[in-house]
């Protein structure tokens, strides 16, 4: 017998909720306007800086990150790890080496990140992320705004992006750039007793 958690039903399989992710993707009207103040950002794409340095700026990115899925795996793995699981998984999708990019300031410091892809579905913003001591200064709009200008200069026909339920500051992004939430998705794990 299967049962959530919760059901007080005894049985050997537990279901536990390990994720709850908000997902996106751009209002049909608002897509072609798309536009933001780049902020003085420095693109720097990952033909040009290599595979180590967009790793190490993973291993940045998801510092003291929101998402629930990301900070299990960089507990699990360690951050070099996590980073080059992550990098890797992207990897495996769809994509142009000129569309992932890092973003820096004009002193040259990391602010963050964006990795758009394609799937067979949709286009989707595979990653983005804010360096810790840039977040709070518009970088993510900046970030997100960009990757989808990339998906949609492909020819890609609908754009989606997801966070967690609890990146609140994500969430925010995407809606105000002219992101709509289309659906909520919960992925769980069952624990089998032995």
């Amino acid at each position: 017998m299967k049962r959530f958690a919760g059901d007080d039903r005894h049985s050997s399989e537990v279901f536990r909720v390990f994720s709850v992710e908000l997902q996106f993707s751009p209002k049909p009207a608002e897509t072609p306007t798309m536009q933001v103040d780049e902020r003085g950002l420095i693109f720097r794409s990952l033909i040009e800086v290599g595979e180590e340095a967009y790793k190490a700026a993973l291993i940045r990115v998801s510092e003291s990150s929101l998402d629930r899925r990301r900070l299990v795996k960089r507990q699990q793995l360690g951050p070099g790890a996590e980073a080059q699981d992550t990098f890797d998984q992207l990897k495996s999708m769809e994509y142009d080496p000129a569309w992932w990019e890092l973003a820096f300031t004009t002193d040259d410091r990391l602010a963050g990140l964006v990795m758009p892809t394609q799937l067979p579905s949709a286009a989707t913003i595979g990653y983005i992320g804010v360096a810790p001591e840039m977040r709070g200064k518009g970088y993510g709009e900046v970030l997100l705004v960009r990757g989808t200008a990339t998906l949609l200069k492909s020819g890609a026909p609908l754009v989606r992006g997801d966070t967690d339920v609890d990146n609140r500051p994500m969430a925010k992004v995407f809606r105000s750039v002219g992101y709509r939430q289309f659906a909520t998705r919960r992925e769980f794990k069952v624990s089998l007793a032995t």
